[in-house]
């Protein structure tokens, strides 16, 4: 086998396992409607942030924040992304218009007993709460704050 060939296979075998695990781009609209089937997923999605929890209503063992679509926590390892969201979230207006306070989740989507222990559960019910358990928070790219009103 030449040495060119045995260089391709081993970049296809380095490379391969990244691309398995890719986020799934979604448009945050469209991710809202179909959110609960797709629980489990790796999801990528740009949305506004809302409101972050500080004080009350926090979660032990996780940094939470609301955007406009979703529920999202943060593990508290992760303090490159909590750092982001709170950066992001302190944003104030400039003159009569506020700054959009954009954000791009790579996220996992999941069912948590975050808000209280479900009953039922034996026979089935399944945990109101879907969240993004977020894995990275960054600024998105600049047409974003062209495209979302």
């Amino acid at each position: 086998m030449s040495l060119r060939r045995v260089f391709i296979l081993w970049t296809l075998l380095l490379c391969l396992p990244g691309l398995a695990s890719a986020y799934k781009y979604w448009e945050r609209a469209e991710l809202a409607k179909d959110l609960k089937n797709q629980v489990g997923q790796e999801v990528k999605v740009v949305d506004e942030i809302l409101t972050t929890y500080t004080k009350n209503q926090t979660i032990p063992g996780y940094f939470k924040f609301d955007t406009v679509h979703f529920r999202c926590l943060i593990p508290n390892d992760k303090t490159e992304a909590i750092d982001h969201v709170k950066e992001v979230a302190s944003r104030k207006t400039k003159g009569s218009r506020r700054e959009k306070r954009l954000v791009t989740i790579e996220a996992k989507v999941e069912r948590k007993d975050v808000y209280g222990k479900v009953g039922g559960k034996e026979a089935g019910v399944a945990t109101e709460a879907i969240l993004l358990i977020v894995d990275k928070a960054s600024k998105p790219r600049s047409r974003y704050y062209k495209d979302i009103p």
